[in-house]
């Protein structure tokens, strides 16, 4: 392996790292910004290494589950936020609706 590639090698094992903590602390920003790195990289590479590219797409199937389930934590978390919301829609409706009542 040329002494370049091994140089690029290591860039890549270091972005994977991290994305690896930006994954860890939700900053999908970074991740993204990485991403674009890693490819960026990749196309440079003359050769990768059939174990570095197994590497990479085992991380990246681990990745997206992470984030399969984050999202669907978020979507629970919405739900839950659109139900509360409407239930003190319906309890302030009620109340008011009582005030209204005791005045007459």
């Amino acid at each position: 392996m040329p002494a370049d590639d091994e140089e690029l090698v290591q860039q890549l094992i270091q972005i994977e790292n991290e994305l690896d903590r930006a994954l860890e602390h939700e900053d999908f920003e970074r991740m993204s910004m990485l991403l674009e790195q890693r490819e960026m990289l990749l196309k440079t590479l003359s050769k990768i290494p059939e174990e570095l590219a197994n590497s990479i797409i085992e991380a990246d199937k681990i990745r997206l589950e992470k984030m399969k389930n984050f999202m669907e934590s978020i979507k629970n978390q919405a739900i839950q936020a659109r139900t509360s919301q409407n239930a003190l829609k319906s309890y302030s409706n009620q109340q008011e609706q009582s005030n209204l009542d005791e005045r007459k």
